[in-house]
C-alpha cells in the first residue's frame, strides 16, 4: 500500500525546547510548526485544540502527557518514547512513527488517515473506536492491543506481532494477516468476514470460534 508522506520544509527550525514550545503555543494560541525537536523531555504536559505542523520530534520523551483534540500534520517521531501517552480525540494526517516505544498509548477516538508506524512497540496499545484510513503497521509489535470499534479503510499490517489483539466489532474485510502473527487475537467471528489468512491462520482462528477439525 502506498502511503502520502509527511510534506516536511527542506528547512526547519533548530534547537528549539519542546516544552517552552507547548507552553508558549497554548498562551499565544498558534500553530507549533516547522519545527525540529530532538532529545527534548516533556512531562505532565496537557494540551488541548492545538496543531503540530511540519514537525521532527527525534529522540524525545514524553511522561504523563495528555494530548487531546490535537491535530498532528506532516509529522514525524523518530525514536521517541510515548509509552502511555493520551492521543485521545487527536487527528493524524500524514504522520509516521519510526522505531518507537508506544506501549499503552491511548489512540482512542482518533482519526488516522496516511500513518505509518514501522518497528514499533505498542503493546497494550489503545486504539478503540479509531477511524483507520490509509494506515499501515510495519514489523511493529501490538500485543494485547485494544482494536475494538474501529472503521478499517485500506488498512495494512505487515510483519507484525498481533498476539491477544481485541478485534470485536472490528470488520477485518480485506485485511491481509498472512505475514502477522495472529495467535490469540480477540474476535466473536463475524469480525473476520473477508479477512485474508495463510492456512495454518485459518486452522488456529477455527479453534477460536468453536469448530473441530478432523483430518
Amino acid at each position: 500500500m502506498k502511503l502520502t508522506k509527511p510534506k516536511l520544509s527542506k528547512v526547519l527550525k533548530e534547537d528549539v525546547d519542546l516544552q517552552s514550545a507547548i507552553q508558549q503555543g497554548i498562551e499565544d494560541e498558534e500553530d507549533i510548526e516547522g519545527s525540529h525537536f530532538d532529545n527534548s523531555y516533556v512531562e505532565n504536559v496537557q494540551v488541548r485544540n492545538i496543531e503540530f505542523n511540519d514537525c521532527i520530534f527525534e529522540n524525545c520523551n514524553f511522561i504523563k502527557c495528555k494530548l487531546n483534540k490535537v491535530f498532528f500534520v506532516d509529522v514525524v517521531f523518530e525514536s521517541c518514547d510515548i509509552s502511555n501517552i493520551d492521543f485521545e480525540s487527536c487527528i493524524f494526517h500524514r504522520v509516521e512513527f519510526r522505531n518507537c516505544k508506544a506501549v499503552g498509548a491511548n489512540f482512542a477516538s482518533t482519526d488516522l488517515n496516511n500513518m505509518l508506524m514501522t518497528n514499533c512497540n505498542c503493546k497494550y496499545i489503545n486504539l478503540f473506536s479509531a477511524n483507520l484510513k490509509n494506515t499501515s503497521f510495519d514489523d511493529s509489535d501490538l500485543t494485547n492491543g485494544n482494536v475494538q470499534d474501529c472503521q478499517l479503510k485500506f488498512i495494512e499490517f505487515h510483519k507484525c506481532k498481533l498476539n491477544g489483539a481485541d478485534f470485536l466489532h472490528t470488520s477485518l474485510k480485506d485485511v491481509d494477516f498472512t505475514t502477522d502473527d495472529i495467535e490469540g487475537i480477540v474476535v466473536s467471528g463475524y469480525e473476520l468476514k473477508g479477512a485474508v489468512v495463510t492456512p495454518s491462520q485459518a486452522c488456529e482462528l477455527s479453534q477460536l470460534l468453536g469448530l473441530i477439525i478432523k483430518s
